[in-house]
């Protein structure tokens, strides 16, 4: 948006004076004609009607969802939010007259520039048969390996303490996700002090979609 701005102001034959670290400030971008100083893109206003427009589509159920799909499609944030508004023309011109200053403003709402890369497929049992974790030596380290597509995987640990303790059960403990690429392999540690440790379970997930392996 900045660029289109500097395009404008040279074409009605004015002088760019704002830098672009000024306009994503949120600084208004200064065009000066001659002695008349003319100025076009004020960023105060897009922190009113793009804002409004931009808040509406995290806040109303359809339009959320036109966002989502269009963000798991590949769009980037600013183009999902487009479209979320495609219903609205004037709502849209608004949020593209901000250009720079909306997607700096998704940026600061969780929302990255570019479209999200974890692949956001369906998981399932069949899945399960992609990952193996074995122990790496005496340690209790674990490493997970995965022979698919990109999987986030938890590993959930038992541990049995009765010789410590016999008044208490088995215990168990999920691990840190490690994200594990195809043909990649990445370690998981095992709690300490348990007097044993067996792997009951592991969590595999692609975006927001997950899956429970049990061990038989």
């Amino acid at each position: 948006m900045y660029d289109i701005f500097v395009q404008k102001c040279r074409a009605a034959g004015g002088t760019p004076r704002s830098s672009l670290d000024q306009f994503n400030r949120g600084e208004k971008f200064q065009c000066d004609q001659g002695a008349s100083g003319r100025s076009t893109g004020d960023a105060r206003g897009c922190q009113t009607q793009a804002k409004i427009n931009i808040d509406w589509v995290f806040s109303d159920k359809g339009a959320l969802a036109t966002y989502k799909r269009g963000r798991e499609a590949g769009q980037s944030a600013l183009d999902a939010v487009l479209g979320a508004q495609a219903h609205n023309p004037r709502a849209q011109k608004s949020i593209q007259d901000c250009g720079a200053w909306a997607q700096n403003y998704l940026t600061a709402k969780g929302a990255p520039a570019t479209a999200d890369q974890r692949n956001n497929r369906s998981v399932g049992a069949t899945d399960c048969s992609c990952i193996s974790i074995v122990p790496v030596g005496e340690r209790r380290a674990y490493s997970v390996t995965n022979r698919c597509a990109q999987l986030n995987v938890s590993v959930l640990f038992g541990g049995d303490i009765a010789r410590l303790s016999p008044s208490n059960d088995a215990l168990s403990n999920w691990t840190r996700s490690v994200s594990v690429g195809p043909a990649r392999s990445d370690e998981v540690i095992a709690p300490d002090g348990w007097t044993i440790v067996s792997i009951n379970a592991y969590r595999i997930s692609a975006g927001a979609n997950s899956f429970v392996c049990r061990m038989l």
